[in-house]
């Protein structure tokens, strides 16, 4: 045989190969995707249940019984993101080791070390009848579909490598935990507050963590106690271990329109909740009807409840409340018996557990818990498992979320009933965690606002940094009842609004915390519901999707005071007092603002907290205006022996953001984008580790939006590879129209399945990106008509 024939044949022969893998890889991913026609029996049903996705592939579940649609909302949840969901509960677990291997050791020993699993299993028996049920056959439908699944699981569990775990009730209840810890920011602000402490005096700390942010102007401030509190070894141990990042980063907006302020002839309702991005997307959409049930919005994968959304009769939204839910207390050890505290009143018996993390590709490790009676030692998160601890400190965590009480399920199960104000004001007297604000309308066209939670009762200067368990504030431990949370009902302004400022009335009682976010988003909310006598369902879309920065219209003036060096620098300083604060994606003002304002908050502050400078290197306009204005001896260099202004500063500064724009995006500044860098993080957390297969489920965006604006686009300024990613913003949209429930908009940042082969994968991220929703709605026989497939879920009677 000639060469030239033996490489015909050969090529011959890799063809049919090639074309072999193809089509077993084919019928291979094709297994992977959920059925979505036809009909399935499965024991645990009550009643057939007829499942419909419409074309953007959310499901609209149609059942006979309440009961079956917990059923059917499992195997539906299951067949389209189970892996987020075994993700989620290996999370509260601690045991991501067991698939991820030692990287994901620290984050399993801080989840064994909080107890996640296990608080959310304690509380479960807690729950009424109802809701546990409604837990119990949402798992039997999550492990119908595993049962079903066999070898056919979605991809990541190949590549992997493991098989998944029947799913537990207890499971459903960690998410609530894990958001409970995600939204609760004051731990790294009380390590923060006492580094700062360690280094400067009371004075200057004051000044770098004012209290009041974001309270109204009407108000009056809280006087606060001396500062003082504790820096020591194992404060710096735990900041360590926790790395550099937020010490707040909370973010929704709410608001709610009576029917004198709508064109509809009904109230409106408009929620964004904003939590970090990711691939998929924490949200997922439903459409749940029976008889007795009507729900429209979004569900979280792994729990049996409509967490934001509407029913018949009314609707809700959900911000953060920013509540002071955590303390950290310094206690002694007994000498050579650290599983004993001790306090000027007595000693205190810890509770020793050990726990072993498999890890894979290596050895099991054994993790030491210590627990008190008030909460864990969070300080021995920052030793390394094969050296003993030094001292005989042990910070102790005081929180909320771990106090063993948990009746949020409870409390969504009710909400998810509730038919008018009064529902809803009892749905809310069980909600333990985390504190929210929940903002209302119905039907008849009341809106009101309620906050809910168990958040503690403290005096003014109370926690805000770690203390010696000796002076710990004789409430510890007390909670603020429900009916002395604050509540607003049928405000004569016909509209409510939230974003994350303090929700309190002026003269409240009780401190919920001692500052709150930013009040800029609040500002232009409030100017853009009070620019419009009638609000349709499009304006509260466009609200939601609004781009400019009141920060950077209280800032740009004050940055303006220095003069340009250059020609360019008079150009872009023209193109900033031009510019409108829109923080648009093709415009180039808010990549220069935004690079101006990081290095000017390192210029102004790096020499005086030195390595505290990696906790605070976050966005603080208020702190910042204030240097400009009235505290401008902080812009003195104290590393050198002139006196700086914040003159020189400004300069220093703009000279730093305009080399590192010139490094990153070249000389020529017509070609700058702001969102060349303010890039949605939406690559799937696994493909995207993988060498060659980065591209395969990454559905990144370029956003509009910055860290101040109502379309919240937050990022890691601290990191020095990506400060303007876009890591945290509204993963989820709803405007509800309560005088029409089918005129409602619903989207998520990415879409409805976890499966980067599915065409649902990212089918939703562009209308999101663009300021777009969808509706929910229409009959069987209208969705039906419309080609959509129909699932059809029956009882196996054996």
């Amino acid at each position: 045989m000639s060469i030239r024939k033996g490489l015909a044949y050969g090529a011959i022969g890799l063809a049919v190969l090639a074309a072999g893998l193809y089509a077993l890889g084919f019928a291979w991913v094709r297994g992977t995707l959920p059925q979505t026609e036809g009909s399935i029996r499965l024991a645990g049903l009550t009643a057939p249940v007829n499942i419909i996705r419409d074309a953007n592939g959310v499901p609209h579940i149609f059942a006979a019984r309440e009961v079956d649609t917990y059923f059917a909302l499992g195997f539906i949840h299951a067949s389209d993101r189970f892996w987020q969901m075994d993700i989620m509960r290996r999370l509260g677990a601690g045991r991501l080791s067991e698939i991820f291997g030692e990287p994901a050791l620290e984050t399993d020993r801080l989840m064994r070390t909080l107890g996640i699993h296990r608080l959310a299993g304690e509380a479960l028996e807690a729950l009424p009848p109802p809701t546990r049920a409604a837990l119990e056959t949402y798992a039997a439908g999550v492990n119908a579909w595993i049962e079903r699944s066999g070898q056919n699981l979605p991809p990541e569990f190949a590549v992997l490598r493991y098989q998944p775990e029947p799913w537990q009730p207890a499971d459903s209840t960690v998410w609530g935990k894990l958001m409970a810890w995600q939204l609760a920011g004051n731990m790294r602000q009380e390590l923060l507050r006492a580094r700062l402490n360690g280094i400067l005096p009371p004075e200057a700390v004051a000044q770098l963590l004012p209290s009041g942010i974001g309270r109204r102007a009407s108000d009056t401030d809280v006087s606060r106690a001396e500062p003082g509190g504790y820096a020591g070894p194992a404060a710096e141990r735990l900041a360590a271990a926790l790395g550099p990042g937020p010490t707040q980063r909370w973010a929704s907006n709410v608001w709610a329109l009576a029917p004198p302020r709508t064109a509809t002839g009904g109230a409106i309702l408009a929620n964004d909740p904003h939590l970090g991005l990711s691939a998929p997307i924490p949200w997922y959409l439903v459409r749940v009807e029976s008889p007795m049930l009507s729900l429209r919005g979004a569900t979280v994968p792994g729990v049996p409840f409509l967490i934001l959304g509407q029913n018949k009769e009314i609707a809700w939204g959900v911000t953060n409340t920013g509540a002071d839910v955590q303390d950290l207390l310094l206690f002694g050890t007994e000498p050579g018996d650290d599983s004993v505290l001790t306090t000027p009143e007595g000693s205190v018996a810890l509770t020793v557990r050990e726990e072993e993390i498999a890890v894979r590709g290596g050895e099991p490790v054994t993790v030491r818990v210590r627990t008190s009676p008030l909460g864990p030692v969070i300080s021995d998160l920052g030793e390394r498992f094969d050296e003993a601890r030094e001292d005989d400190e042990a910070l102790v965590l005081v929180f909320t979320a771990l106090a063993g009480r948990d009746m949020t399920p409870a409390a969504l199960y009710a909400l998810n009933h509730a038919k008018e104000w009064a529902d809803v004001d009892a749905a809310l007297e069980s909600w333990t965690a985390p504190p929210v604000n929940i903002a209302f309308a119905d039907s008849e066209g009341q809106i009101g606002f309620a906050v809910a939670g168990d958040i503690p009762v403290r005096g003014p200067g109370e926690g805000l940094a770690p203390k010696p368990a000796s002076l710990r504030h004789d409430r510890l431990g007390e909670i603020i009842s429900a009916g002395d949370l604050p509540r607003l009902f049928q405000p004569r302004e016909q509209w409510i609004a939230n974003a994350n400022e303090d929700p309190a009335p002026p003269g409240y009682g009780f401190v919920l915390a001692d500052s709150f976010e930013e009040d800029a988003r609040k500002r232009r909310l409030v100017e853009l519901i009070e620019a419009t006598d009638k609000h349709r369902i499009s304006g509260s879309l466009a609200i939601q999707t609004d781009t400019v920065s009141p920060v950077a219209h209280d800032l740009v003036p004050l940055m303006m005071g220095t003069k340009p060096e250059s020609p360019r620098e008079a150009a872009l300083f023209a193109d900033l007092l031009a510019w409108d604060g829109a923080m648009d994606r093709d415009r180039r003002e808010p990549l220069i603002f935004a690079h101006w304002i990081r290095e000017l908050t390192r210029a102004v502050f790096e020499d005086d907290l030195g390595e505290v400078m990696d906790g605070y290197m976050t966005p603080r306009p208020t702190v910042l205006k204030s240097v400009l204005t009235d505290w401008q001896g902080w812009c003195d260099d104290t590393t050198t022996d002139a006196l700086e202004t914040c003159d020189d500063m400004l300069r220093l500064s703009l000279r730093r953001a305009l080399l590192r724009l010139e490094e990153a995006h070249g000389p020529n500044p017509d070609a700058w984008r702001w969102g060349s860098e303010h890039v949605a993080a939406l690559a799937h957390p696994l493909f995207s580790r993988v060498p060659m297969l980065g591209w395969l489920g990454d559905a990144s965006r370029a956003t509009d939006g910055g860290e101040f604006t109502l379309n919240r686009g937050g990022s890691p300024v601290w990191d020095e590879e990506r400060p303007f990613a876009h890591t945290h913003g509204a993963g989820y949209r709803g405007v509800y129209d309560l005088a029409n429930i089918g005129n409602s908009r619903f989207v998520i940042a990415t879409g409805q399945s976890g499966n980067p082969f599915s065409p649902h994968y990212a089918s939703l991220v562009d209308l999101w990106r663009d300021g777009k929703a969808v509706k929910l709605a229409g009959s069987p026989e209208e969705l039906t008509g419309r080609g959509y497939p129909v699932l059809t879920l029956r009882p196996d009677p054996d």
